[in-house]
Protein backbone atom coordinates (compact mmCIF):
# COMPACT_ATOMS: atom_id res chain seq x y z
CA UNK A 1 0.00 0.00 0.00
CA UNK A 2 2.81 2.41 0.87
CA UNK A 3 5.35 1.41 -1.79
CA UNK A 4 4.47 4.43 -3.99
CA UNK A 5 5.27 6.70 -1.04
CA UNK A 6 8.56 4.92 -0.40
CA UNK A 7 9.51 5.54 -4.04
CA UNK A 8 8.35 9.17 -3.88
CA UNK A 9 10.37 9.79 -0.73
CA UNK A 10 13.59 8.57 -2.28
CA UNK A 11 12.98 10.05 -5.74
CA UNK A 12 12.44 13.52 -4.28
CA UNK A 13 15.35 13.17 -1.89
CA UNK A 14 17.68 12.26 -4.77
CA UNK A 15 16.32 14.91 -7.13
CA UNK A 16 16.21 17.80 -4.66
CA UNK A 17 18.75 16.92 -2.03
CA UNK A 18 21.57 15.22 -3.90
CA UNK A 19 21.30 12.31 -1.49
CA UNK A 20 24.02 9.70 -1.06
CA UNK A 21 23.35 6.21 0.33
CA UNK A 22 24.70 5.49 3.80
CA UNK A 23 25.95 2.03 4.71
CA UNK A 24 23.41 -0.01 6.65
CA UNK A 25 24.72 -2.91 8.78
CA UNK A 26 23.99 -6.18 7.01
CA UNK A 27 21.96 -7.49 9.94
CA UNK A 28 19.56 -4.54 9.55
CA UNK A 29 19.43 -4.11 5.77
CA UNK A 30 17.07 -7.03 5.20
CA UNK A 31 15.48 -9.17 7.89
CA UNK A 32 12.95 -11.96 7.55
CA UNK A 33 10.69 -13.39 10.23
CA UNK A 34 7.13 -14.48 10.90
CA UNK A 35 4.43 -13.38 13.30
CA UNK A 36 1.34 -15.48 13.98
CA UNK A 37 2.18 -17.55 10.92
CA UNK A 38 2.52 -14.53 8.62
CA UNK A 39 5.93 -14.19 6.89
CA UNK A 40 7.31 -10.66 7.12
CA UNK A 41 10.32 -9.01 5.49
CA UNK A 42 11.81 -5.79 6.86
CA UNK A 43 14.11 -3.65 4.72
CA UNK A 44 16.04 -0.59 5.87
CA UNK A 45 17.85 2.06 3.86
CA UNK A 46 19.59 5.28 4.85
CA UNK A 47 20.85 8.40 3.05
CA UNK A 48 22.59 11.68 3.76
CA UNK A 49 22.63 15.10 2.13
CA UNK A 50 24.55 18.29 2.75
CA UNK A 51 22.04 19.35 5.41
CA UNK A 52 20.54 16.03 6.54
CA UNK A 53 22.74 13.74 8.58
CA UNK A 54 20.51 10.73 8.12
CA UNK A 55 17.27 9.96 6.32
CA UNK A 56 16.11 6.45 7.09
CA UNK A 57 13.28 4.47 5.55
CA UNK A 58 12.03 1.23 7.10
CA UNK A 59 9.50 -0.95 5.31
CA UNK A 60 7.91 -4.02 6.87
CA UNK A 61 6.10 -6.06 4.25
CA UNK A 62 3.69 -8.80 5.23
CA UNK A 63 1.56 -8.72 2.09
CA UNK A 64 -2.11 -8.02 2.71
CA UNK A 65 -1.69 -8.88 6.40
CA UNK A 66 0.58 -5.94 7.22
CA UNK A 67 2.35 -3.05 5.53
CA UNK A 68 4.33 -0.66 7.74
CA UNK A 69 6.51 2.22 6.58
CA UNK A 70 8.43 4.65 8.75
CA UNK A 71 10.50 7.60 7.56
CA UNK A 72 12.73 9.85 9.65
CA UNK A 73 15.07 12.66 8.63
CA UNK A 74 17.63 13.93 11.13
CA UNK A 75 19.35 17.20 10.20
CA UNK A 76 23.04 17.77 10.75
CA UNK A 77 23.44 19.52 14.09
CA UNK A 78 24.80 22.58 12.29
CA UNK A 79 21.17 23.18 11.19
CA UNK A 80 18.21 23.62 13.53
CA UNK A 81 15.70 22.09 11.12
CA UNK A 82 12.87 19.99 12.57
CA UNK A 83 13.01 16.21 12.41
CA UNK A 84 10.73 14.75 9.74
CA UNK A 85 8.84 11.74 11.08
CA UNK A 86 6.16 9.53 9.57
CA UNK A 87 4.61 6.24 10.65
CA UNK A 88 2.15 4.60 8.27
CA UNK A 89 0.52 1.30 9.22
CA UNK A 90 -1.86 -0.90 7.26
CA UNK A 91 -3.38 -4.20 8.40
CA UNK A 92 -5.58 -6.61 6.47
CA UNK A 93 -5.46 -4.42 3.37
CA UNK A 94 -6.71 -1.22 5.03
CA UNK A 95 -4.85 1.71 6.60
CA UNK A 96 -4.75 1.53 10.38
CA UNK A 97 -2.71 4.47 11.69
CA UNK A 98 -1.08 7.46 9.98
CA UNK A 99 1.17 9.92 11.84
CA UNK A 100 3.18 12.54 9.89
CA UNK A 101 4.94 15.55 11.34
CA UNK A 102 7.80 18.01 11.37
CA UNK A 103 8.95 17.43 14.94
CA UNK A 104 9.92 20.49 16.91
CA UNK A 105 13.34 20.91 18.52
CA UNK A 106 12.69 24.33 20.07
CA UNK A 107 9.02 24.49 20.95
CA UNK A 108 9.16 27.73 22.96
CA UNK A 109 10.93 29.64 20.16
CA UNK A 110 8.34 31.75 18.32
CA UNK A 111 10.67 32.47 15.41
CA UNK A 112 11.39 28.75 15.01
CA UNK A 113 7.66 28.08 14.93
CA UNK A 114 7.09 30.81 12.35
CA UNK A 115 9.84 29.50 10.06
CA UNK A 116 9.26 25.78 10.26
CA UNK A 117 5.88 24.86 11.73
CA UNK A 118 3.40 27.54 10.64
CA UNK A 119 3.78 26.59 6.93
CA UNK A 120 2.17 23.22 7.74
CA UNK A 121 -1.15 24.77 8.70
CA UNK A 122 -2.79 24.80 5.22
CA UNK A 123 -1.91 21.15 4.62
CA UNK A 124 -2.97 20.15 8.12
CA UNK A 125 -6.34 21.82 7.63
CA UNK A 126 -6.79 20.37 4.15
CA UNK A 127 -6.70 16.83 5.53
CA UNK A 128 -8.27 17.45 8.94
CA UNK A 129 -11.39 15.58 7.83
CA UNK A 130 -9.61 12.21 7.75
CA UNK A 131 -11.14 10.09 10.53
CA UNK A 132 -9.33 9.51 13.82
CA UNK A 133 -11.87 7.04 15.26
CA UNK A 134 -11.92 9.23 18.38
CA UNK A 135 -8.31 8.38 19.23
CA UNK A 136 -5.55 10.86 20.06
CA UNK A 137 -1.78 10.89 20.37
CA UNK A 138 -0.37 9.67 23.72
CA UNK A 139 0.76 12.27 26.26
CA UNK A 140 4.48 11.51 25.89
CA UNK A 141 4.45 12.95 22.36
CA UNK A 142 3.70 16.49 23.54
CA UNK A 143 7.35 17.46 24.04
CA UNK A 144 8.39 17.27 20.38
CA UNK A 145 5.28 16.80 18.22
CA UNK A 146 4.07 19.95 16.49
CA UNK A 147 0.57 21.39 16.73
CA UNK A 148 0.12 20.43 13.07
CA UNK A 149 0.88 16.74 13.44
CA UNK A 150 -1.28 14.81 10.99
CA UNK A 151 -2.88 11.98 12.96
CA UNK A 152 -5.55 9.80 11.41
CA UNK A 153 -7.02 6.31 11.47
CA UNK A 154 -8.60 6.29 8.01
CA UNK A 155 -10.51 3.64 6.12
CA UNK A 156 -9.45 2.25 2.75
CA UNK A 157 -11.59 4.87 0.98
CA UNK A 158 -9.11 7.54 2.12
CA UNK A 159 -5.95 5.88 0.78
CA UNK A 160 -5.42 8.47 -2.02
CA UNK A 161 -5.60 11.28 0.53
CA UNK A 162 -3.30 9.41 2.92
CA UNK A 163 -0.67 9.27 0.19
CA UNK A 164 -1.27 12.93 -0.68
CA UNK A 165 -0.83 14.19 2.87
CA UNK A 166 2.51 12.39 3.13
CA UNK A 167 3.69 13.87 -0.15
CA UNK A 168 2.69 17.38 0.94
CA UNK A 169 4.45 17.16 4.31
CA UNK A 170 7.56 15.70 2.67
CA UNK A 171 7.62 18.40 -0.03
CA UNK A 172 7.38 21.19 2.54
CA UNK A 173 10.13 19.59 4.57
CA UNK A 174 12.44 19.43 1.56
CA UNK A 175 11.63 23.09 0.88
CA UNK A 176 12.85 23.91 4.39
CA UNK A 177 15.99 21.85 3.87
CA UNK A 178 16.80 23.60 0.60
CA UNK A 179 16.41 27.04 2.17
CA UNK A 180 18.11 26.30 5.48
CA UNK A 181 20.89 28.54 6.73
CA UNK A 182 23.14 27.52 9.62
CA UNK A 183 22.16 29.21 12.89
CA UNK A 184 24.87 30.73 15.09
CA UNK A 185 27.56 28.09 15.87
CA UNK A 186 26.78 28.21 19.57
CA UNK A 187 23.35 26.70 18.83
CA UNK A 188 24.82 23.41 17.51
CA UNK A 189 25.31 21.85 20.98
CA UNK A 190 21.68 22.67 21.79
CA UNK A 191 20.52 21.06 18.53
CA UNK A 192 22.50 17.92 19.38
CA UNK A 193 21.12 17.88 22.92
CA UNK A 194 17.55 18.19 21.63
CA UNK A 195 18.06 15.43 19.06
CA UNK A 196 19.52 13.22 21.81
CA UNK A 197 16.53 13.94 24.06
CA UNK A 198 14.20 13.21 21.15
CA UNK A 199 15.87 9.84 20.52
CA UNK A 200 15.78 8.96 24.22
CA UNK A 201 12.05 9.72 24.35
CA UNK A 202 11.37 7.53 21.33
CA UNK A 203 13.52 4.65 22.56
CA UNK A 204 11.66 4.72 25.89
CA UNK A 205 8.27 4.77 24.16
CA UNK A 206 8.91 2.76 20.98
CA UNK A 207 5.52 1.34 20.01
CA UNK A 208 6.97 -1.42 17.81
CA UNK A 209 9.16 -2.91 20.56
CA UNK A 210 7.00 -5.95 21.21
CA UNK A 211 6.47 -6.76 17.54
CA UNK A 212 10.15 -6.38 16.61
CA UNK A 213 11.28 -8.50 19.57
CA UNK A 214 8.86 -11.26 18.59
CA UNK A 215 10.02 -11.12 14.98
CA UNK A 216 13.77 -10.83 15.42
CA UNK A 217 14.66 -11.28 19.10
CA UNK A 218 15.49 -8.99 22.01
CA UNK A 219 19.21 -8.62 21.20
CA UNK A 220 18.40 -7.60 17.62
CA UNK A 221 15.86 -5.07 18.83
CA UNK A 222 18.22 -3.40 21.31
CA UNK A 223 20.94 -3.02 18.68
CA UNK A 224 18.47 -1.90 16.02
CA UNK A 225 16.79 0.79 18.10
CA UNK A 226 20.06 2.28 19.41
CA UNK A 227 22.27 1.94 16.34
CA UNK A 228 19.82 2.54 13.49
CA UNK A 229 16.43 3.91 14.50
CA UNK A 230 17.44 6.49 17.12
CA UNK A 231 21.20 6.77 17.08
CA UNK A 232 21.76 10.26 18.52
CA UNK A 233 22.95 9.97 22.11
CA UNK A 234 24.32 12.54 24.58
CA UNK A 235 27.94 11.51 23.96
CA UNK A 236 27.58 11.64 20.17
CA UNK A 237 26.35 9.47 17.32
CA UNK A 238 26.14 5.79 18.28
CA UNK A 239 28.37 3.53 16.20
Amino acid sequence: MFRPIEAYTLDQLMARGGARPLPVPAEFARCAGSLRGVPLVMTNSAYETERLRKVRVTYLDGGDAAQIMTTMAFPHTTYDLPIFAADMLSFRGAPHLIVIDHQVLFKADADYDRRYIAPLRPVYERYAHLPTRERTLPAWTEKFFSRYTHYSRPTVAYVPEVLAVYRDYWDIYLDHVAAAEPPPPERAPHVHAQQAAYCADHIANEQAEGMLQKLFGEAFYEAFVHRFLFDVHPAGIYS
